[in-house]
């Protein structure tokens, strides 16, 4: 990092920590966009640990039913893996997606979604104040998401079912319902 980089990422995260503190964005209405989707990637791509074209990692989660669903229980069948976090912006926009999707091909699709750092009781009231019924696993932290990314949610995956991934999507591309359907 140069100087330059040093000073000015130096003043952003002073003048966040002002809006977080005090709550004052409405004087500056495009940075509340902006908050939402900082990310500490230095390069998009080093965010990333698998992608289309590559083997799931190996897994397994439990779900908020007890339900273990692994790397192996998911062959057999097309799937999608979703990582989110209730109180990132851009997954509370593409989770509603993700249901609909659910709802049209969950009996013939798998679809699980993994937390990054959050637990059941949030991920529960949440999935009931917005009327989702797609399967969860809580996650007490990112050891899960860091076998397939390292930043940036939410995270699409969607794997055929010999388990090779088939697209990738992340917040600099939330994708319609029709691309989930698309590229299933």
């Amino acid at each position: 990092m140069t100087y330059g980089t040093f000073v000015i990422y130096l003043h952003l995260h002073i003048f966040f920590i002002f809006i977080f503190a005090t709550g004052k964005t409405s004087n500056y209405p495009e940075l509340a966009l902006l908050v939402s989707c900082i990310d500490d990637a230095v390069n998009p791509a080093e965010a990333v640990s698998v992608g289309v074209g590559d083997r799931l990692p190996a897994f397994a989660v439990t779900l908020g039913d007890g339900t273990v669903v692994s790397d192996q229980t998911l062959l057999g069948a097309p799937a999608m893996i979703v990582f989110f976090n209730t109180t990132c912006p851009d997954c509370r926009r593409e989770l509603p997606v993700v249901e609909q999707f659910y709802r049209r091909h969950g009996q013939h699709c798998r679809v699980v979604a993994i937390a990054r750092e959050q637990l059941r009781d949030d991920i529960a009231a949440y999935w009931a104040a917005n009327s989702l019924t797609l399967p969860y696993s809580p996650q007490p932290d990112r050891a899960v998401f860091n076998l397939f990314a390292t930043e940036r949610i939410p995270r699409i995956y969607q794997v055929n079912s010999q388990g090779i991934i088939t697209a990738a999507y992340d917040d600099t591309h939330l994708p319609t319902l029709d691309e989930l359907e698309q590229a299933q």
